[in-house]
């Protein structure tokens, strides 16, 4: 995989429709990533709303293309890396009718947090996440429970 930060209003375009946004926040920056053989982008992940070392995350999967561990561990590692964002946490809400995201949140090591009445576009409810560094710098581990989502956790 090719990971890139060029072209910022083309990356954040890709990203629109795929996460389902309305729009991007001033501050939003992008990272997509390619096929290193065509260069075709197969994801593209965009961190906005910054307050401190916090910031919002969506990933959007492009052209059927499968989330693959890979690319979300490179962003993950990326936003909390101090040669990348150097992120202290990072929050993302996920539709309530969306239990598929939900899982892959919680595999990649997003614990929930509450449920946000009306908080995607559109009116829907939503499931907020959050994911802290860990003490190596590095985003947490496969959730324990990753080889059975039915006995996930459903909140605190």
């Amino acid at each position: 995989m090719h990971f890139t930060r060029k072209d910022q209003d083309k990356l954040k375009q890709i990203a629109l429709a795929p996460t389902g946004s309305t729009g991007w926040r001033d501050d939003a920056v992008a990272f997509g990533a390619s096929r290193e053989q065509d260069g075709v982008p197969v994801a593209v992940a965009v961190f906005q709303a910054f307050t401190g070392r916090e910031a919002e995350f969506h990933i959007a999967m492009l052209d059927g293309a499968r989330m693959q561990p890979a690319i979300v561990a490179s962003m993950l590692t990326m936003s909390f890396s101090p040669r990348g964002l150097n992120l202290d946490r990072l929050w993302c809400q996920i539709a309530v009718d969306n239990p598929t995201a939900q899982v892959a949140a919680i595999k990649v090591g997003f614990q929930i947090e509450y449920r946000k009445r009306g908080g995607i576009a559109g009116g829907k409810d939503a499931i907020v996440f959050s994911m802290a560094r860990t003490g190596t710098g590095q985003a947490a581990a496969k959730h324990p429970n990753d080889e059975d989502a039915d006995e996930v956790s459903h909140g605190r």
